[in-house]
């Protein structure tokens, strides 16, 4: 757990940790950027700012709103990633050959994809789902506010 002082002006305050990667992580009550790369482990945010995600191996969830939320991942065989926003942008980037079944809403935006086959998809208003590679893990993502983007890689 870290902690800023009491005293510490936390709209100038900024940290940086350099840790194992295999360690589980939880971030939340964070109100500036957070950056997060090169974790192979569980990463679990409650977010109320932007956080970009790079480099990723395992499950993630993040939840909260943000303006805009970046995550390049790799899921676990019968992982998962959760995205759940009350508003804001979304920006996934996978591997193309990623395998997980796919559920993606906005209430109010659009979805792109981008290299990435989505097989048994359906595409209605605000709303995508489909299957990826052999559909072994679980994509989920939503926000009330904003657009969201799939892309492989």
């Amino acid at each position: 757990t870290v902690e800023i002082p009491p005293a510490a002006n936390s709209s100038s305050t900024s940290l940086s940790l350099t840790m194992p990667s295999n360690i589980p992580c939880v971030f939340q009550n964070i109100e500036g950027e957070i950056l997060i790369n090169y974790f192979q482990t569980d990463i679990v945010c409650k977010v109320s700012s932007n956080i970009s995600i790079g480099s990723h191996e395992g499950n993630c969830s993040i939840e909260g709103r943000g303006e805009n939320v970046e995550v390049e991942s790799s899921i676990p065989e019968n992982g998962y990633c959760f995205v759940n926003l009350n508003e804001g942008n979304i920006k996934l980037k996978i591997p193309s050959d990623e395998s997980a079944m796919l559920i993606a809403n906005t209430d109010d935006g659009a979805i792109f994809t981008s290299r990435i086959s989505i097989s048994d998809s359906v595409r209605v208003p605000n709303t995508l789902s489909g299957k990826l590679g052999n559909g072994s893990g679980q994509i989920n993502l939503s926000t009330g506010k904003g657009n969201i983007s799939i892309e492989g890689f």
